[in-house]
């Protein structure tokens, strides 16, 4: 390819942009039709960079062109717009070199993955998110109303909300999440419920997620994630591909949240070393029978038994000792669907808890289940009644475990079910 000499922006028209494989990373040749309101090259502005495209126009376009040396010398004008303007590059630098597979597609002209305004600016220095985030207040608080800008300024300057201003000239709230999709032996791993202060919290059905640091990359709030979240080791597991999805949602405020969640699909190949819980079961106090669907989802039985749970919850400990299998109640206590349980099975998943670092106490529950149990309703139900019948394991005590890392601040606008329609 043709070394770029600038960058365009296609204002009105339609072209047609080609990419072949002997110049660019790609198998077979490739065409886009791509019309008005589209960065050509980007790239060009912050880096050296090389055509691995051709674009030719289909119907009359209008194009504006922005020279990198024009630009540069531009922004030297202010400091602080050149002062962003140089951590923008440098972060927009480093998303293409560390563009590749399996985490990302190759940059190309059109394109260059992680690069979409609000993720660039979430990864910014703190600094320089406040100047932009109380800009795009100022610009845009005829929008959202004074009291609605006051509260956003104040949660910029703390430090709690990333705002950036959209190409509508609406101010816009960033909040970006790392999930994690983990897959083995066509089961999909999800994080059920959690634990807090030894008591269970469900949490219905959800991929394990973790919201980004300030300035961190994906990889790094994979690890974050996987490490001393779920306690999995990076190579237990490989990464297929990682899934943009964006999604905008209306706060009371006035103000748009954009959400960027980076969805990591991945494939577990060693052990997932979460504690194996049991469960209490009672024989005569059973609301109603397995159901068919429990089966196809992977849940197994789906039972609720009413009795044993008062009087485990009355005195755990005895209740354990003191069960017998003669008993007329015939209550027992078993590992969660047996250690004999087959991945490629229709027999239920255990439970798993996998505890904090720094608090052995509290931690989150997971669970195996086919790909398509959400979509029955049944699973939130059969999930409800297993959690009700946990007994969760004791944790060991190991000394100088190293605390887990602090998450940040976040908006008291951020929703507690950011990542559940994932």
């Amino acid at each position: 390819g043709l070394e770029a000499q600038a960058a365009y922006y296609v204002i009105a028209g339609t072209c047609s942009y080609t990419q072949e494989p002997v110049s660019s990373a790609v198998e077979a040749s490739r065409q886009l039709d791509i019309g008005g309101k589209v960065w050509i090259a980007e790239s060009a502005l912050w880096s050296e960079w090389t055509h691995v495209g051709t674009l030719q126009a289909i119907l009359p376009c209008q194009l504006l062109t922005i020279e990198p040396d024009q630009l540069l010398e531009s922004v030297q004008q202010h400091i602080v717009v050149r002062n962003i303007a140089q951590e923008y590059s440098g972060t927009f630098h480093r998303r293409i070199v560390t563009a590749k597979p399996p985490h990302a597609h190759y940059p190309s002209d059109l394109r260059v993955p992680w690069t979409d305004q609000g993720d660039l600016v979430y990864s910014m220095s703190p600094e320089a998110q406040r100047q932009i985030g109380l800009t795009a207040i100022k610009h845009a608080e005829n929008t959202m109303g004074h009291q609605g800008a006051v509260k956003l300024k104040e949660e910029v300057i703390a430090g709690k909300s990333v705002v950036i201003l959209n190409s509508r000239g609406h101010a816009e709230r960033v909040v970006s999440l790392v999930i994690l999709s983990m897959m083995k032996d066509g089961r999909i791993l999800y994080q059920v419920g959690e634990v807090k202060k030894g008591e269970i919290v469900p949490k219905g059905c959800v991929l394990p997620a973790v919201k980004r640091l300030r300035a961190e990359v994906v990889t790094d709030g994979l690890k974050r994630l996987s490490e001393d979240k779920m306690g999995l080791d990076q190579d237990s597991f490989e990464v297929d591909h990682i899934e943009d999805t964006i999604e905008e949602k209306q706060s009371a405020l006035g103000v748009r949240s954009r959400y960027l969640r980076k969805i990591v699909h991945a494939r577990l190949w060693g052990t997932f070393r979460g504690l194996s819980c049991r469960q209490l079961i009672d024989a005569e106090d059973t609301p109603f029978e397995p159901c068919a669907s429990s089966s196809r989802l992977g849940l197994g039985s789906v039972l609720a038994p009413r009795a044993a749970r008062q009087v485990f919850r009355s005195s755990p400990q005895s209740a354990i000792e003191s069960m017998q299998p003669t008993d007329t109640v015939q209550s027992t206590v078993t590992d969660v669907f047996t250690a004999s349980w087959e991945p490629d099975s229709t027999r239920p998943s255990p439970i798993y808890f996998v505890p904090q670092k720094d608090q052995p106490d509290d931690g989150d529950l997971y669970c195996w289940l086919l790909p398509h149990a959400l979509d029955d309703p049944a699973t939130t139900e059969g999930l409800s009644a297993m959690l009700k019948k946990v007994i969760l394991p004791s944790v060991p005590v190991s000394e100088g475990v190293p605390p887990r890392q602090e998450s940040p601040a976040f908006s008291d606008l951020d929703l507690e079910n950011d990542y559940r329609s994932v």
